[in-house]
């Protein structure tokens, strides 16, 4: 096996072991990965790796080293010339502060990216980061009472992750777990699920802008 396709294997091993693999897998494969990439390697390769590393200390709750690998894979796509690749890589920084509570900080850094990306084109980037946030601008609207626009939202946000087959990740259960008791004092079970249906409905640009009455 050549060295580029040994590299490739280790991080794709790394990175699905999240899911399919053991903490150590991921760490053994990271590790060989480091010692055969090169400096001289394109971003497109090396930032796979800092991808990879990202995802194995979210595996372990290492956050504060999650958001690390996260922002080297954004400087070396922004770097190597990919500004697309910067912001990708920015939504996984943005998930995982939404995560550890900083929202303020986690929104407002969406928005800069979501804006950027529209500016040069990348939409589907933009919708990508958005379906991110979406959760986390829940909880901002149920945090200022504005608890059936969180409903819906969430409904919103939920329907989509359905529709696409993604699976829920770690970075998302702080949220859920703060979000889910201020719905649960405020609004009835039948309430709630009135909301959520009412979300599921609405098209994205209409949810954007509900979302965006809290937070735009």
């Amino acid at each position: 096996m050549t060295t580029d396709a040994a590299f490739g294997a280790l991080v794709v091993g790394a990175a699905q072991g999240i899911r399919f693999g053991t903490c150590e897998g991921m760490g053994r494969a990271i590790a060989e990965g480091d010692s055969l990439v090169r400096p001289d390697w394109p971003a497109w390769k090396r930032v796979s790796l800092e991808w990879a590393r990202s995802r194995w200390y979210l595996r372990q709750g290492r956050m504060e080293d999650a958001i690390a690998a996260a922002l080297r894979q954004s400087t070396i796509s922004e770097q190597g010339g990919s500004e697309l690749g910067k912001h990708y890589a920015l939504s996984s920084v943005i998930a995982i502060e939404l995560h550890l509570g900083r929202i303020e900080v986690g929104l407002a850094r969406a928005r800069s990216s979501i804006h950027r990306l529209e500016a040069i084109g990348g939409e589907a980037g933009a919708g990508h980061l958005w379906l991110q946030v979406f959760r986390g601008l829940a909880l901002c609207a149920a945090l200022r009472g504005r608890l059936d626009d969180a409903g819906r939202i969430l409904g919103y946000a939920e329907s989509v992750l359905a529709r696409a087959g993604t699976i829920d990740e770690s970075p998302l259960t702080t949220i859920s777990r703060r979000l889910a008791p201020l719905l649960d004092a405020g609004l009835g079970v039948d309430v709630q699920a009135r909301l959520r249906a009412e979300g599921a409905a609405m098209r994205e640009t209409d949810a954007v802008w509900l979302a965006l009455g809290d937070a735009g």
